[in-house]
């Protein structure tokens, strides 16, 4: 089943952590478009490398990077929103700002059909994992019906991290990758040059998981626990000496909300 009826005739709001993000979920953005969806994004950090001196002259250059790719590969317009950039949030501490941001995003939310898509739960970034909570903490209060898409998506023992994946797939919940898709993806360091240093080890399991799969999964988050399996080792090196401190809150955070994330 090609499956985007959880969003057609609706307004889908994507919270996304970081420029560049978007690319993780093209065939679904392009899915949408398709179905007259209409689409705000949002990023919510300034996606400045954790721990590292903010370089406003590299902000920009990923902001504009991101804008370039979402208005050429996006025809219809899509409202885009820095919120991360405007509230200086910086990569790796988005778990310090969800209560500003969701007061932020609830004074916006009238509209109780709107869909909120984020990255899965996945233990690969804590603030893929915050954008997460962000999510599952708006529909609780009624201002959306949140679904997720996986980033990293992988157990092959071979790669250089583990992840949290999914140990089985809503059969229901997909879309069909096109060939396009797959061209795009294929040209990602092209589209993001001030990441290339990301790429050495993202690029080939995104390549495995859209240049070879025809389908692209997403799951309503309420089905988290049902399907999640494995633990992870990136996250732990990502966040460095940080990271019993952000676990701690993001874990407190959750509890906080009566999300159980464990």
């Amino acid at each position: 089943m090609n499956n985007v009826s959880l969003f057609e005739g609706k307004r889908c709001l994507i919270l996304l952590p970081h420029y560049d993000d978007e690319i993780f979920c093209l065939p679904l953005i392009r899915k949408l478009q398709k179905a007259n969806v209409s689409i705000q994004i949002i990023w919510l950090t300034n996606s400045q490398g954790m721990n590292m001196k903010i370089n406003q002259k590299k902000i920009t250059k990923r902001m504009k990077e991101s804008e370039r790719f979402i208005r050429k590969i996006i025809k219809q317009n899509t409202k885009l929103t820095h919120l991360g950039v405007e509230s200086s949030i910086p990569d790796g501490y988005l778990i310090y700002h969800l209560r500003e941001i969701f007061e932020f995003l609830k004074s916006d939310m009238h509209d109780m059909s709107a869909t909120i898509l984020t990255p899965l739960w996945e233990n690969g970034h804590t603030d893929h994992d915050a954008s997460f909570i962000l999510g599952r903490i708006l529909e609780d209060n009624g201002h959306g019906r949140h679904i997720s898409f996986p980033i990293y998506d992988t157990k092959t023992k071979w790669l250089p991290f583990r992840v949290m994946h999914l140990k089985k797939r809503d059969k229901n919940l997909y879309i069909k990758i096109e060939r396009k898709d797959k061209f795009i993806v294929f040209m990602a360091p092209y589209y993001y040059r001030s990441q290339m240093k990301s790429w050495i080890g993202l690029y080939l399991p995104m390549l495995i998981k859209f240049i070879f799969n025809n389908k692209f999964f997403f799951i309503e988050s309420k089905r988290f626990q049902e399907l999640k399996i494995g633990n992870n080792r990136l996250i732990r090196r990502r966040a460095k000496n940080d990271y019993e401190e952000i676990m701690n809150r993001i874990k407190l955070y959750s509890q906080e909300n009566g999300i159980n994330i464990n």
